[in-house]
């Protein structure tokens, strides 16, 4: 009696392993997603000439989790993933910052004309 309820209990526990590690995938996918979106928007938003040094920091991290992902290093690629987000959505700002004060002083010469 007690080795089938060993069982059962060991069997539930590699059940509960596959579905956490299936989890983490899932998870370390859809932070690369997000990753990859955000560097792309800051790309675009002029995020390399306006923050160079956060739009690198984005672009490095992105390719570690690439590679931490495609060697199923789940934990790994996630959390650079998350940070690839965070330095591409900071350059991302930095550049309509800028932009937006472009816009402001263009203004400000305009008026200044008239």
């Amino acid at each position: 009696m007690k080795t089938k309820a060993t069982g059962w209990v060991l069997a539930a526990l590699v059940s509960a392993m596959v579905c956490a590690c299936g989890n983490g995938k899932q998870e370390a996918a859809v932070a690369l997603d997000e990753a990859r979106l955000s560097v792309s928007s800051a790309r675009k938003a002029g995020g390399e000439s306006a923050s160079p040094s956060r739009f690198a920091v984005a672009v490095t991290a992105l390719a570690a989790a690439e590679v931490s992902f495609n060697t199923k290093q789940y934990g790994d690629a996630q959390s650079s993933a998350q940070k690839a987000r965070d330095a591409a959505l900071q350059a991302e700002k930095d550049a309509k910052s800028a932009a937006a004060a472009k816009t402001t002083a263009r203004a400000k010469r305009r008026a200044g004309k008239k």
